[in-house]
Formats: C-alpha cells, sequence, structure tokens
C-alpha cells in the first residue's frame, strides 16, 4: 500500500516535467490504474477487518462462557460461585443473565433477580443448603 503511494507521488511529480499531451494521458491513464487497485486493496482491507472483528467477538463470547464455568458449578437450574478454599457462596446465580436469583420464604423457588429473565431455579428456599451440599 505504501509503494503505491510512493508511486502515485511520482508520477504526480512526474507531471509537471512532461513534454507531451500523450506523456500526460499515459499518465494520467496510470494514475487511474494505480487509483483503481488501491481502492480494490482498501476494499478487501474493509471486509477482513469486518470480519476478523466479528470473529474477535465470537472468541471473546466464548471466552467469557469458560471463564464463567471455572467461576461457577451449576446445580439444579441454578449457578453457584466458587470461594477460596472450594466453598461455594450460598447466593444461587442466574445460568442465563448471572444475576442473583432470590426466593421468597422457603417455600417458594429460587427465580432470577433480573426483571428481564426471571428465569426459575429447580429447587425451592428451603432446600438450598441440601443443594449446597451436592456441589463438587
Amino acid at each position: 500500500m505504501n509503494e503505491l503511494m510512493v508511486t502515485l507521488g511520482g508520477l504526480i511529480a512526474s507531471l509537471g516535467n512532461a513534454q507531451s499531451a500523450s506523456v500526460l494521458r499515459e499518465h494520467v491513464a496510470l494514475l487511474k490504474t494505480q487509483f483503481e487497485l488501491v481502492k480494490d486493496r482498501l476494499i478487501a482491507l474493509e471486509e477482513e477487518n469486518a470480519s476478523l472483528i466479528k470473529r474477535n467477538a465470537e472468541l471473546e463470547g466464548q471466552l467469557a462462557r469458560q471463564e464463567a464455568q471455572k467461576e461457577f458449578a451449576e446445580a439444579r437450574g441454578a449457578l453457584f460461585k466458587k470461594l477460596p478454599g472450594g466453598r461455594y457462596d450460598h447466593t444461587p446465580y442466574c445460568p442465563a443473565c448471572h444475576s442473583a436469583m432470590w426466593a421468597f420464604e422457603q417455600m417458594f423457588p429460587f427465580e432470577c433477580g433480573n426483571p428481564a429473565c426471571k428465569r426459575i431455579a429447580g429447587f425451592k428456599g428451603g432446600d438450598l443448603t441440601e443443594v449446597l451440599k451436592t456441589l463438587p
């Protein structure tokens, strides 16, 4: 790309030294050709850049999911955050949006605290201790 710009600059500089109209036409034709090459290369690079941006977003999402798997353990429709020392936090988290889940009293199931999600876990508030015992 840099070489093309240098070539174009040299051609433009030489236009001032041209002696005849036919030489100028040849230089203009060469400039048009070089310009089309630069334009085609630019289009190709923009497409490649868009593709790389998309792929990067996919890989970042994949990495985030892998990190979440390391940070949480799943049990009965909820995630539990691993604490240092091998224990787990007593707060269940939503597997869809990772918001904290809550249960009204002991007899109702845990549900996501995110109003847009509202996912429900497969256990009640009174079953939390039992579920924690099943975690690895």
